[in-house]
């Protein structure tokens, strides 16, 4: 029915939209960091992921936050900087997921199995990736690894480092980032800046030497006081 003459026009006001993709509180918190960061979704690879052949919605928005995370956390090297309110055991669980979509979505299935060269091993592609899984949710349950920002570069970015097919040597290459026994908080990141700052107040404050150089004394080297090439006389004969 139209409006009656001189009444004010009238806003059409859209329904307020739904939230499709919500599951689990992991989910919950990446949502929320997206909206205050509108980049977070975008993948940090410069290749285009190819989506895994009958996968979700939800796996694949789940898959695209996890890789915008990873691509930070390969800036910088720092976990907690970027964790965007998830533990270290939660988003361990999303990077399994999204190490399944790689293997599975990114690389060709292979026919054969992979050899160790060096053990003479062999193994199948579900199995090396059933080992990466075991190492990070065993070997790394407390915390990142040390190598986490490798970790996430490989993670996060696998085609720009392994091309397909090459889905043996992607998966060799995660288990040698995971061949560590520390943490990343067992070697906190040095302040370089406090560290140039004392060298200089260190430098200064020496009384010996040439300007800008800090020299050690030697404890078995004695001062005499004379100048340089002052002849000296010569030891005494010994009599015995």
């Amino acid at each position: 029915m139209p409006p009656a003459a001189g009444a004010p026009p009238q806003t059409l006001v859209a329904p307020a939209s739904q939230e499709i993709f919500r599951v689990g509180t992991v989910s919950q918190r990446l949502e929320r960091s997206e909206r205050s960061n509108p980049g977070l979704g975008r993948s940090p690879s410069r290749r285009r992921q190819t989506p895994v052949p009958g996968e979700s919605p939800l796996t694949r928005v789940t898959v695209n936050r996890t890789r915008a995370i990873l691509g930070e956390i390969a800036g910088d090297g720092s976990f907690e900087a970027h964790a965007k309110g998830v533990s270290w055991p939660e988003f361990v669980d999303l990077v399994v997921e999204l190490l399944d979509a790689n293997v599975s979505g990114l690389y060709d299935r292979p026919e054969k199995s992979y050899i160790d060269p060096l053990t003479g091993q062999e193994s199948s592609e579900s199995e090396m990736t059933d080992q990466v899984k075991s190492l990070l949710r065993t070997e790394f349950a407390a915390g990142p690894p040390f190598t986490v920002q490798r970790l996430a570069e490989l993670l996060g970015s696998p085609l720009d480092f392994y091309p397909a097919p090459f889905v043996y040597k992607y998966l060799t290459a995660l288990k040698r980032v995971l061949s560590v026994a520390s943490l990343s908080t067992d070697y906190p990141a040095v302040d370089l800046q406090a560290e140039i700052a004392q060298s200089k107040t260190d430098t200064s404050s020496a009384n010996y030497g040439e300007p800008g150089v800090v020299m050690t004394e030697i404890p078995w080297v004695l001062d005499t006081g004379l100048p340089e090439n002052t002849p000296t006389a010569a030891p005494a004969d010994d009599p015995f």
